[in-house]
C-alpha cells in the first residue's frame, strides 16, 4: 500500500457547539485566527480559521443541524486529527491522494484504468489534453457516486515536475456510514468499494478487502420472510437434519413432503 494522506476533509459535528469547534481548530495552528468565513449549503453563520490570507478550516452553522468544517489540501490532515479528537463527527465527504514523479507513469495505468472501467461498465470521463498527452485527468465513477477515483497529471496543473502524478480517491459516503468513515486513516479509503479495490489490484497495488460506503443493503419482502422462518424453526431443522443423516437428506424429504402438499 502506498503513502496515503487527506487531501479533503468535510464533516459534520451534529453534537458539538461552534465555540468548541473553532475553539480545537484556533488550537491546532500556531499565529492562526478566527476571521469572519460565508457560510453555504443553507448555513446561516461561518467562520475561518486562518493565518494571515491563507484559510486553514472553514467552519459553518445555524439552520442546518450541526456543526461543518472544511479543511482542503495540505491543511486536511490537521483538520481530519481535530475532529477525530473531538469525536463524533459524520464525513460527508473526503479525499485521499497518493503521489508518484515517474516517468510514463499516467500513460501506463491511465490506460490500465480505463480498460478496466469500460470492462466493468464504470463511468469514464477524460479532461485535459490526451492528444498532447499533457496536463490530462482520467475520472473513473460519477462525481455524483459514493465513491470516484481521479488520476491527474498534478505536475501539468501546478507548474511542477511533469512526471508528477497524483491519484485521489474522492468519497461521498451515504448516511448510514458517514459516521463510521470518520475513524477511517487515510488508507483506509482506497477500500471505499469492491470496484475501486479491483482497479487498483489492476495497477499492481496489493489486493485491498472493500468496505462499502455506498448503498446500505435492505432485505426483501421475501428474505424477511426465509430469516422469520430460520429464527422460529432453525432448531427444529438442526434436529430434523441429525435425524434424517444430514442437511442433503433433510432436503430431499422436504421437497418430497412440500411436493404432496402443494400438488
Amino acid at each position: 500500500m502506498m503513502v496515503s494522506r487527506w487531501d479533503w476533509y468535510q464533516a459534520t459535528l451534529p453534537d458539538h457547539r461552534p465555540q468548541a469547534v473553532t475553539g480545537a481548530l484556533l488550537r491546532a495552528w500556531e499565529l492562526a485566527d478566527v476571521v469572519p468565513g460565508r457560510p453555504k449549503n443553507g448555513y446561516e453563520q461561518g467562520a475561518n480559521i486562518a493565518r494571515g490570507d491563507h484559510v486553514l478550516a472553514s467552519v459553518w452553522w445555524g439552520n442546518n443541524p450541526g456543526v461543518h468544517v472544511i479543511g482542503t489540501g495540505e491543511d486536511a490532515p490537521t483538520v481530519a486529527a481535530v475532529l477525530q479528537d473531538l469525536g463524533g463527527h459524520r464525513v460527508t465527504r473526503a479525499d485521499s491522494c497518493v503521489d508518484w514523479v515517474q516517468s510514463g507513469l499516467f500513460d501506463r495505468i491511465a490506460y490500465q484504468l480505463a480498460d478496466y472501467a469500460a470492462t466493468h461498465g464504470i463511468t469514464i470521463n477524460q479532461q485535459g489534453d490526451w492528444v498532447r498527452g499533457e496536463g490530462r485527468t482520467l475520472y473513473l465513477g460519477a462525481r455524483s457516486s459514493p465513491v470516484q477515483l481521479v488520476v491527474y497529471e498534478k505536475g501539468y496543473e501546478s507548474g511542477g515536475d511533469t512526471n508528477w502524478v497524483r491519484a485521489e480517491v474522492r468519497i461521498r459516503p451515504l448516511k448510514a456510514h458517514r459516521e463510521r468513515v470518520g475513524h477511517w486513516c487515510p488508507s483506509d479509503a482506497w477500500r471505499a468499494s469492491r470496484w475501486l479495490c479491483g482497479a487498483l489490484e489492476v495497477i499492481g497495488w496489493d489486493r485491498l478487502e472493500p468496505e462499502s460506503i455506498g448503498t446500505v443493503w435492505r432485505p426483501s419482502d421475501t428474505e424477511r420472510a426465509r430469516r422469520a422462518l430460520i429464527q422460529q424453526y432453525g432448531r427444529i431443522l438442526a434436529s430434523w437434519a441429525d435425524e434424517v443423516g444430514s442437511w442433503e437428506q433433510l432436503g430431499a424429504e422436504l421437497r418430497d413432503k412440500v411436493t404432496d402438499l402443494v400438488s
